[in-house]
């Protein structure tokens, strides 16, 4: 697996993301979803200050995390590659996507690219069978793939990113 990379947490950017939510009771949800939106997962360090900030408990803190499926605890992929595996896309070759993006990109499931621009995610179902095989990058959705669109799809993308890099 890729070596992750952690990011610097500041504190007054914690408490920033606080503030917003006034300390409302029942708010930690809210606010570890600012935080993740800001630096691309939950890093340990944030959800200690947050739980500083908004006076809870690590414990409680840590069980908030765990127990909602959408928050990360390590760093993700500029792109997350959401192949859906689900039975309409199974029985369409979905399982010839997940091993194609594999043997592209040399991540397996869960893993990120060393140069954190992709992570791969096969999930369950993205709610689209007429679509399938499909994925979804980005909040788009890519259907009736094949391994070739597949790979054409991480190529476009790594081409913008080039791009975008080269603009700056």
């Amino acid at each position: 697996m890729a070596e992750t990379k952690h990011v610097e947490v500041d504190l007054d950017d914690i408490e920033k993301i606080c503030e917003e939510f006034e300390n409302r009771e029942g708010a930690v949800v809210q606010v570890l979803q600012k935080v993740q939106e800001k630096y691309g997962y939950v890093p340990a360090e944030a959800l200690e200050l947050v739980g500083d900030v908004l006076e809870i408990p690590k414990s409680k803190m840590y069980g908030v995390l765990t127990f909602y499926s959408q928050f990360y605890q390590e760093p993700r992929g500029k792109f997350i590659l959401k192949v859906c595996v689900g039975t309409a896309c199974h029985v369409r070759g979905a399982g010839l996507l997940v091993d194609k993006v594999r043997e592209e990109l040399h991540i397996e499931p869960g893993e990120n690219t060393e140069d954190m621009l992709f992570t791969l995610e096969p999930v369950a179902c993205l709610g689209s069978c007429a679509l399938a095989p499909m994925a979804m990058v980005s909040g788009t959705a890519y259907g009736k793939l094949s391994a070739d669109k597949m790979v054409s799809l991480i190529r476009q993308l790594e081409e913008e990113t080039v791009h975008e890099e080269e603009t700056v």
